[in-house]
């Protein structure tokens, strides 16, 4: 079962990924209240569709679970902007495995 704390850290640890590979003022902060969608995003769209991509690939690769996170978005609400936003859908998806 993926608790949220458990999903937390693997966002955490993709974000950390992500961030090897991008400048120090480009890193994307592990706060849960960071902005990483919409108007006031704190990241581009390029590194939104990264750190997409890495959960996907994350969760493929480790626990042989396929999601799709982009299509997800298309289901969610006009609430969805920060890396809370993320985990609390990353929960919804996965609660039925």
């Amino acid at each position: 079962m993926f608790t949220f704390d458990l999903l937390q850290e693997i966002v955490f640890e993709n974000i950390e990924t992500i961030n090897k590979d991008l400048p120090e003022e480009s890193h994307l902060k592990k706060d849960l209240e960071v902005i990483i969608f919409g108007d006031n995003s704190s990241i581009d769209s390029l590194n939104f569709v990264n750190l997409v991509i890495s959960l996907e690939d994350f969760f493929l690769r480790e626990h042989n679970i396929e999601i799709f996170l982009l299509d997800a978005f298309s289901d969610i609400d006009d609430n969805f902007e920060s890396l809370k936003d993320l985990v609390i859908l990353l929960k919804k998806l996965l609660s039925n495995e």
